[in-house]
């Protein structure tokens, strides 16, 4: 839990000093490094169940492809991946990302923020938190 507790007081900085740079262009440099900040800090909790059937996998920065990934796995098979389950996730990862400043500025300036969900018998979805998309 302490763990969590310090990704969200990252997160919670992060979002202060976006909020007064917002005037300010995109800076690719500095999502870069706040976003390596927060994985270490979201991998902290990695391995740890977040509801009964998903647990953290962590999370991955590429600055040299734009691209945050978050990781998660399910107990559930791939068939119960079905179409309305990945609607609803893609509506509450897009939901997370597009009410934070900090994700939805990265976002509109190209970077890729997607979620990868493994489930139980090794099938992989990848889902990208679009903004316009709500």
């Amino acid at each position: 839990m302490l763990a969590h507790h310090r990704c969200l007081l990252v997160l919670v900085v992060q979002a202060a000093l976006w909020s007064t740079a917002s005037a300010f262009a995109f800076d690719e440099k500095a999502f870069c490094a706040a976003a390596q900040q927060f994985a270490f800090a979201a991998n902290r909790d990695a391995d740890r169940w977040l509801d009964r059937t998903t647990r953290s996998g962590g999370m991955a920065v590429f600055c040299d492809k734009r691209l945050v990934e978050v990781r998660r796995l399910t107990s559930a098979r791939s068939d119960a991946v079905n179409e309305d389950w990945k609607r609803r996730e893609a509506q509450a990862f897009n939901a997370t990302h597009c009410d934070n400043p900090v994700w939805e500025d990265a976002i509109a300036n190209g970077w890729r923020i997607a979620l990868t969900v493994t489930a139980a018998d090794g099938a992989r979805v990848s889902i990208d938190a679009r903004c316009g998309d709500r």
